[in-house]
């Protein structure tokens, strides 16, 4: 898996990791870096291997957030970004069939409140619940092992991934409903 050193779409797209319905992106930026980035098309889930990002997405208010917490961008969502220190960040960005299918198999289960809501333009700032910080490290893992069915493990701890957020009130109307 390759580090992307900026924001650009050409780098993103150079590379990302293809794992099916999900594209990793794992980012190095050093200390000090500033710019615009973009969620594009897809929502996308945005954590921190180490370091910090100083964010305002949407034109929200700055706020911090180290590798306890996550954000979660809903599609064509732009976030200005400044990085006080050097920083490793991992980034999902879930296709629509992944989340159809963790949607569908689980909903009735879960009862998840799929009330619409008008704006599609929140995002979510949230704490890493145990799991998902344990999905995240193994993603992490897999990647480093460089197993030789890397894509499918990865696709698979993706559907868990999904299915966790999902039951994170808010996270429906943010991976969903852009459909």
């Amino acid at each position: 898996m390759y580090k992307i050193n900026d924001f650009s779409r050409l780098s993103e797209t150079q590379a990302a990791y293809s794992a099916g319905n999900t594209n990793l992106l794992l980012y190095d930026l050093p200390q000090h870096y500033s710019d615009e980035y973009r969620s594009y098309d897809s929502p996308r889930l945005c954590t921190i291997i180490n370091g910090a990002k100083e964010i305002s997405v949407n034109q929200s208010e700055h706020f911090v957030y180290k590798k306890d917490k996550f954000v979660l961008l809903p599609p064509n969502s732009t976030v200005h970004m400044y990085l006080p220190e050097h920083t490793k960040a991992l980034v999902y960005e879930f296709g629509d069939q992944l989340i159809d299918n963790v949607r569908q198999r689980v909903s009735d289960k879960l009862n998840i409140d799929i009330s619409k809501n008008d704006s599609h333009e929140t995002f979510m700032q949230d704490t890493l619940t145990q799991r998902i910080d344990a999905l995240n490290r193994r993603i992490q893992e897999i990647v480093l092992e460089n197993d030789v069915n890397m894509s499918f493990l990865i696709d698979l701890t993706c559907q868990e991934m999904v299915y966790e957020l999902l039951k994170i009130k808010g996270s429906y109307d943010i991976i969903y409903h852009h459909q």
